[in-house]
């Protein structure tokens, strides 16, 4: 019985038969004639070519082919700055970030801490530490003769020992490291894995520290700061000042001396100006107050011939203490009380007489006024050095009050605005030492600086009890020729007509007027 893989060879078998018997019948036998290749007959591949007149019209010369050729050349256009950016290639670049970190793990003395020390360190042997190879081939002890021969013996060389165990212990260890050095040269080159070429030579130089100081300063400030992280620093207000002050001193003295026998005649004379002024005020808010204090003297030598009794007279004598407070009611008016305390400080006496024409405390003067004041300042001139201040103080309540502390018969109260008695008494004064009286009072005052070295200085009083008037009417020039001296122009007019009129006040208007030059100091 045959099995199935039987039947498959057979199949197999019977197929490959039939295939070899087909192959056998196609083939012939092949003669040697047939093998032998025939020649091949080699034509011309070049025609020839027969041009006739109209043919030869036809070609068109080198000239005109390269003119139709170039027709179409254009000249080539620089690009522009859109198309490089276009088609130039960005470039990679590494961050500052990045570089720090791959240089930090490459190098590797980058691991310790810039304030490390390595005073606690364990010095190794060179020995048992990375072999370098140095390029020393030769000895450095090697020598071709003996330069000792060369140096003059010493006679008493072998009296005494030479101690040589100093550093001998040194020199041992220098020399077995040399050992070892050159017998791993020698025998084993493969161990150096770097030679002195590849050591860094850079010299390294020492990083200043720098401390940065942070007292009394409103802003920190540190070397790697991010401002975008910084709040802003707190605006510095400077503290107010509401206290201010100012001071002027002036002091001019003009002498003249004149001999006796001088052919056109005269008198010797000293004349002594001196003024202090002092201010000082207060403003916050609406409340302003303002303090002034002023001492003007002015006095000159009296000859002989003139008066045989005194020996100075005085010209101007004031000592003046005045305040004004101010509670601001609108814009630049404030509502205002006054204070004024006036009176002399030398003694005055009447030409060749002993009359006192006035003291300290005789006359006192107080006055006292309640009104409202205006303020002025203007400083909006093309000169910085060029302002105006000015204020008018108007009191329609105002009180005067007037002492005198001498008030004999040798006094002249008079002269000063003082009532006379109804009924005197022979051997006492005429008038009476005590004047109260009230009143209206306009007070006001101008300081004007002109320039740097030029000012005017006004002031202007006026008084009325409605009967009587006292009205004053100061001006001063100050011309400042340096820091420290000026030339002053001083005049003053008063009107009271208070004053009984006798053969010395024929007139209500009194004057006084002096031009002086001297030492002057202001701040």
């Amino acid at each position: 019985m045959v099995t199935r893989r039987q039947g498959l060879y057979i199949l197999f078998f019977f197929f490959l038969l039939i295939g070899n018997l087909a192959y056998g019948q196609d083939e012939s036998p092949v003669s040697e004639s047939m093998m032998r290749p025939e020649p091949r007959v080699v034509e011309d591949t070049v025609p020839e070519i027969h041009l006739t007149d109209e043919d030869l019209g036809r070609i068109v010369d080198l000239r005109t082919q390269f003119e139709r050729q170039n027709a179409t050349y254009a000249k080539p256009v620089a690009p522009s700055s859109n198309l490089l950016r276009f088609l130039k290639k960005d470039e990679l670049e590494i961050s500052p970030e990045a570089m720090y970190w791959a240089r930090l793990v490459r190098d590797a003395s980058t691991i310790f801490d810039e304030t490390m020390t390595f005073r606690d360190t364990m010095i190794v042997n060179p020995i048992f530490m990375p072999i370098v190879f140095k390029g020393h081939y030769l000895p450095e002890d090697l020598t071709f003769y003996d330069l000792s021969c060369l140096l003059e013996k010493n006679p008493y060389e072998g009296l005494y020992p030479v101690d040589t165990t100093l550093f001998e212990d040194i020199r041992q260890d220098q020399r077995l490291e040399e050992v070892a050095y050159r017998y791993v040269q020698d025998n084993y080159p493969a161990y150096f894995r770097y030679s002195s070429r590849d050591l860094r030579h850079e010299i390294i130089k020492p990083k200043a520290i720098r401390r940065n100081i942070f007292e009394d300063l409103p802003l920190k400030v540190e070397n790697d700061a991010n401002f975008e992280d910084v709040d802003a620093p707190a605006r510095f207000i400077p503290e107010r000042r509401y206290w201010t002050s100012s001071f002027e001193s002036t002091l001019q003295v003009a002498e003249a001396y004149v001999s006796k026998n001088w052919s056109g005649g005269g008198n010797p004379n000293l004349n002594l100006l001196t003024r202090q002024y002092l201010r000082y005020d207060y403003k916050k808010d609406k409340i302003q107050v303002t303090n002034e204090m002023e001492i003007n003297i002015n006095l000159n030598a009296i000859p002989n011939s003139v008066d045989s009794i005194h020996r100075y007279q005085v010209n101007n004598d004031v000592f003046r203490i005045h305040s004004n407070f101010g509670y601001q009611a609108f814009n630049k008016w404030y509502y205002s009380f006054n204070f004024e305390f006036l009176t002399q400080l030398v003694n005055n006496y009447k030409a060749n007489d002993t009359t006192t024409l006035a003291a300290f405390l005789a006359p006192l003067k107080v006055n006292l006024g309640l009104g409202m004041r205006y303020d002025l300042e203007k400083t909006n001139f093309t000169n910085k050095h060029k302002n105006l201040k000015l204020s008018v103080n108007i009191a329609p309540l105002s009180f005067n009050y007037w002492y005198s502390r001498l008030k004999g018969p040798d006094m002249d109260l008079n002269r000063h605005g003082f009532e006379a008695k109804e009924n005197p008494v022979e051997g006492e004064n005429a008038y009476k030492n005590v004047y109260a009286k009230f009143g209206s009072q306009v007070d006001a005052s101008l300081t004007f600086n002109i320039n740097r070295y030029t000012s005017w200085t006004s002031m202007f009083k006026y008084f009325t009890t409605y009967k009587t008037v006292l009205m004053e009417f100061e001006n001063t020039l100050n011309l400042q020729i340096t820091r420290f001296f000026s030339t002053r122009i001083y005049f003053k007019a008063r009107f009271d007509d208070s004053v009984v009129r006798t053969e010395d006040f024929k007139s209500y208007f009194q004057f006084n007027q002096l031009m002086s030059f001297g030492f002057n100091y202001k701040w």
